[in-house]
């Protein structure tokens, strides 16, 4: 199991009670039991027999390896790959500054807000008036500020929502069929292709 891994650039390591894949060029690490459920440790201590980690030289040989893993799917045209790699990094450069502004304008406000009534409640100390209309005067501002404070949050939360749902290119799969419906012939082949191969292993079910 660690030699095949290993031609990938991939280590097998234990994590927590169960196991993890590993590039080890990346360190990009996932659940073996998510990859595939015959691939959890239980599973494959039961097929294979106590785990063992990978040796020095197995670790040397995925960091060696001429095969690396890669997000591309093997039929995509690379142009089209190309330019669903740039709308996902324009999605996220546009919602990383949208937070950016989010929370130096959320930070900018708040601070407004306690300033406002920090002056107010200077000004309402220094008021000539009675110790009792003083409180009573700092009860309802207390109160004012209470309201206003759940209003901006209101506000607040409703610019956090916004966000959330700016555009973004799906996966890949929404990509290339948004693209189809766009009339573009790369992806109009590559959901033919799809449509082809859905039909042959259903007509092989059948048999």
């Amino acid at each position: 199991m660690h030699d095949f891994c290993s031609r990938f650039g991939v280590v097998i390591r234990t994590h927590g009670n169960g196991l993890v894949f590993e590039d080890v060029e990346r360190g990009v690490r996932v659940k073996a039991s998510f990859v595939a459920r015959e691939l959890s440790k239980t599973r494959l201590c039961e097929r294979l027999g106590a785990f063992q980690r990978a040796s020095e030289q197995q670790r040397e040989v995925a960091q060696q390896a001429p095969h690396r893993y890669s997000p591309m799917p093997a039929r995509a045209p690379q142009g089209l790959w190309k330019e669903y790699e740039q709308s996902l990094e324009q999605a996220r450069t546009q919602r990383r500054e949208a937070w950016n502004s989010y929370r130096n304008s959320a930070s900018r406000e708040r601070q407004q807000l306690r300033q406002k009534y920090r002056l107010q409640r200077r000004f309402i100390d220094a008021l000539p008036v009675s110790a009792r209309d003083r409180g009573q005067l700092l009860r309802q501002l207390a109160l004012r500020q209470t309201i206003e404070t759940r209003g901006l949050k209101r506000k607040l939360a409703i610019q956090r929502r916004a966000i959330e749902k700016t555009w973004h290119p799906g996966t890949w799969r929404h990509f290339v069929a948004r693209r189809a419906s766009e009339r573009d012939a790369r992806a109009i082949r590559l959901v033919q292709q799809r449509e082809r191969e859905r039909d042959r292993f259903s007509d092989e079910r059948e048999l």
